[in-house]
């Protein structure tokens, strides 16, 4: 048996105050199967940033406070990698790939991932 890859985008749903993820995590939907398991995380990475890039990631909480610590998100504000007040804020149209990356490594938010799936011989 061999192993893939799944990049799967992570599904968010309006329940009138934030974006969030069903409990029963229904609504991700797969986008692309790779055998290489570097292939696949690098193409999440790539569609994370990509999603990261301009998205108001306030949307996604009750507070910033609940998906980054203060200090974090004090510095990445005075950066400018985000945008706005420290209650609410967007991620730059002008950041760098690398300040979005360092940015999600300290955050608790994506927008896809990576599932391992078996794959048999037919």
């Amino acid at each position: 048996m061999k192993t893939g890859y799944v990049v799967q985008k992570i599904g968010y749903e309006y329940n009138d105050e934030i974006y969030h993820t069903s409990e029963y995590d229904g609504f991700s939907k797969s986008v692309e199967v790779f055998l290489d398991e570097n292939k696949a995380n690098e193409q999440a990475k790539q569609r994370n940033i990509a999603e990261f890039r301009g998205n108001d990631i306030g949307h996604y909480c009750y507070g910033l406070d609940e998906i980054i610590n203060e200090e974090d998100l004090a510095d990445f504000i005075q950066e400018g990698v985000l945008e706005g007040e420290s209650w609410d804020c967007s991620v730059s149209q002008y950041a760098t790939d690398e300040q979005i990356e360092r940015l999600m490594s300290k955050i608790d938010l994506k927008f896809y991932r990576v599932e391992e799936v078996p794959i048999y011989d037919a």
